[in-house]
This record gives structure tokens, sequence and C-alpha cells, in this order.
């Protein structure tokens, strides 16, 4: 893949947002993804919003309301997350949606510091 690309914090977590928002849809259908939201506020107390800040918390809704299919679904976002960022996707055994966004994090802050680092030309 290309070079991945420099983003603020906030800018990181509206792509993890469309992220999730296009994964869960293209894996489940618009009406589940709109039930899943639905499950999130009333069971979990977490709005769309809150999520790239409760990503465990996610993470755990997803485990419970698919069991072993939140895998799926976790690895669905993830891709999703890494292709906005330019970023190759390798799936790994044992790695979670939490794992796979948190690596993503890492990747974005290493460019955004050698960003930094570089000097003017």
């Amino acid at each position: 893949m290309g070079q991945s690309i420099v983003l603020s914090k906030d800018d990181f977590d509206l792509l993890l947002l469309k992220s999730i928002d296009k994964a869960l849809e293209d894996v489940l259908g618009a009406n589940v993804k709109q039930a899943v939201r639905s499950v999130l506020r009333k069971h979990y107390c977490l709005t769309t919003k809150q999520i790239p800040v409760q990503l465990r918390v996610f993470a755990h809704a997803l485990d419970e309301l698919f069991g072993a299919s939140s895998d799926t679904v976790g690895k669905a976002i993830a891709k999703r997350l890494y292709s906005e960022l330019g970023l190759e996707f390798f799936a790994k055994s044992g790695s979670t949606l939490v794992d796979y966004v948190e690596e993503a994090r890492a990747a974005v802050a290493a460019t955004l510091e050698s960003e930094v680092e570089r000097p003017a030309h």
C-alpha cells in the first residue's frame, strides 16, 4: 500500500468511526448495524461518538453480541481502518480489534513524529 497519512487524534477517531460504520454495514447490513447501535446505547451506555475512547467496551459488546463471529467483525473493521489510513493490514492469530486499532494509532503517531522531526526544505 501507499504511505500512511498523517493526522490528529480527532481525525484518527473520525476515520475509526467511519471504518466501524462501513464495516458493520458491509458485514451485517444496514438494519443490523442500526440494531447494534441501539443495543450499544441501551445496554452498554455507549454512543457512537464514545467508541474511540471506549473501544474496549465496544469490543466487549461485539463479543457478547456475536460470540466467535465477533472476530470476523473486528477484522473487517480493522481492514477498513488500515485501508483508510494507507496501511497494510495483516491478520495476526490472537489479535483483537483493540490490538489492531492500537497498532494503527502507533503507526500514525510514528508517522507524525517523523514528519515533525524532518527539517523543512
